[in-house]
Order: structure tokens, then C-alpha cells, then sequence
């Protein structure tokens, strides 16, 4: 199968690298087409529009920021849906809301090709090993035909269902993260006001059901300068979604909507652009502990 990529930001250059050094034909598409005019990667061809991503390529796999940038891309004259063959199997990795995939699966399914709402759990880098986890959410029979293509990627795909359910766990997925960062970010902040090392504080806390997590993100929120590999920007962009999407179900929320009010506010001061998990110093900040 012929590859394409749209949207060549980190992940979809994860994307194009993983498949072109397995001897995958990959064509690509970039809305600031000087980013990809020079990559140069065996098996890649940069090409001039969406619309030719899918005259060239069987799976096309869409990586954008958020919906309004998947609308464009789908609607923009020579965009995807001009371009759509009755072989494209569109695979959007864009995390969005159920009720956007399930839109763009009708439009896609309009001009006779398939849609697959395939949210990812993993970064860059876990592309580059092929350790991504996917969430796959479309017709079951598609899977079982790509499969062994996707698992280029990585080895473990879940399937949910049909589409829209994987884009609705991939928001519940990354409601839970930034709650977990918070709720860390604080007790490590009430225990240094009250005079406690990082180190008692830790100890104590590893003996509690949550002591994975701690291990693991207490690292990433105190490292100085940690990969801006998911930003506080599209972090708060994906709580706003979740937002939508209980709206849309009439169930309350408590913890998520209070987090979101965090990241707006770290944002609205300068934060934007970097790692997510730096609300740390935010709230360090507001604690009066920088």
C-alpha cells in the first residue's frame, strides 16, 4: 500500500519517517509547504495538495492541530474531498470531537471512500519505534485489512467501535493527564510550604494507588527543559473539546472544567508553547514558590 501523509508537523514527519525506512512509498502534504519542500527522506515525495495525497496514496493519515484545520484541509479548493478515490481509506489521527469524526465520515463515505477515527496514545518518538498504541474507530472488517500496515506504527491497536467512540476516549484519555499533573503539582507545592523535602513528599506518596504516575510524571514536570512534545496550547485545546463533548452527553463535570481554567490561564501568561506539564511552574509560581 502507498502511504500519505497530511500534515507534516512532529507526527506526521513521525509518520513519513517510520514508513518510508520500511520501503513504503509516502507522499505528503503541508500547509506551509517550505517545511517539507527539502526533507530529504528515501521514499518520500512532497507533493502541491491534499487532493494529490490521494491520487497517489491507498491509506492517507491526517495530523492536524484541530477540527477548523481538518474542515479546511477537507474543504479548501484541490482539497482532500476532491481528491477522494474509492480505494482512500482516510485514517484522521487529529483529536477531535465524536461528533466532528462522525462528520467527516459521512462526507468522506459521500464520495465513495472509507473514514477511520483513529486517535493515538504516544508522541513522536514511539512512532519512531513502533511502540504507537491507536485507538481505532470504523468498521472492524477495515481493520482486519490494515492491519498489518498500521502495526508499522505499533503493535497495539484498540478497537472501539464505530466512529466517533475513539476520538470520545482519546478526549477522556487527555482529560485525565493534565488532572493527574495538577493534582501532583499541588501536593508537592502545600509540602514544600510546609517544609517538606520533594524527597519525603515522594516517598510517602509512592505508597499510595497512584505511585506509577507519580514515578512517572514527577520527572517530566520538575525536568528545566522538557520536549514541548505535546504544548499547554493544544492540551487546553483538547479539554475545550471535552467541554463540547459532555455538553453534548448533559453530564456535569467538576475536576476537568477547573483544570481547563488552569491551562487558560497559564497560556494567557506565556505558556502556550511549552510542554504541558510545566503547569507545574505555573502553579509553583502562584504558590509564591518562584
Amino acid at each position: 500500500m502507498r502511504i500519505g501523509v497530511i500534515g507534516i508537523g512532529r507526527m506526521g514527519r513521525a509518520i513519513v519517517e517510520r514508513y518510508a525506512s520500511h520501503g513504503y512509498e509516502v507522499f505528503g502534504w503541508n500547509r506551509t509547504a517550505k517545511k517539507i519542500k527539502d526533507l530529504n527522506i528515501s521514499n518520500f515525495m512532497a507533493l502541491e495538495y491534499p487532493r494529490d495525497v490521494c491520487e497517489k496514496a491507498d491509506l492517507v493519515f491526517v495530523a492536524l492541530s484541530d477540527i477548523e484545520s481538518v474542515k479546511e484541509v477537507f474543504h479548501q479548493e484541490n482539497g482532500l474531498l476532491d481528491g477522494l478515490r474509492s480505494r482512500n481509506i482516510i485514517l484522521n489521527i487529529t483529536t477531535i470531537t465524536p461528533n466532528a469524526a462522525i462528520e467527516f465520515s459521512k462526507e468522506v463515505a459521500s464520495k465513495g471512500a472509507i473514514y477511520v477515527d483513529l486517535p493515538v496514545l504516544g508522541n513522536p518518538t514511539k512512532i519512531r519505534r513502533g511502540e504507537l498504541p491507536m485507538l481505532f474507530g470504523g468498521e472492524r472488517e477495515v481493520l482486519e485489512k490494515i492491519r498489518d500496515t498500521l502495526m508499522v506504527l505499533g503493535k497495539k491497536i484498540i478497537y472501539v467501535g464505530e466512529v466517533g467512540k475513539a476520538s470520545a476516549l482519546k478526549l477522556i484519555f487527555n482529560m485525565v493527564l493534565p488532572s493527574i499533573v495538577v493534582l501532583l503539582s499541588e501536593a508537592l507545592n502545600i509540602g514544600r510550604k510546609a517544609g517538606l523535602s520533594d524527597e519525603l513528599i515522594l516517598e510517602a506518596l509512592m505508597e499510595s494507588p497512584l505511585s506509577a504516575a507519580i514515578e512517572r510524571y514527577y520527572d517530566r514536570i520538575t525536568h528545566p527543559n522538557p520536549p514541548a512534545s505535546f504544548t499547554m496550547k493544544l492540551m487546553l485545546k483538547d479539554l475545550e473539546y471535552l467541554t463540547r463533548m459532555t455538553y453534548d452527553l448533559g453530564i456535569p463535570t467538576f475536576i476537568p472544567p477547573v483544570t481547563k481554567e488552569l491551562l487558560k490561564s497559564a497560556v494567557a501568561n506565556g505558556y502556550s508553547s511549552v510542554y504541558y506539564a510545566k503547569i507545574h511552574d505555573y502553579l509553583k509560581k502562584l504558590s509564591g514558590l518562584m
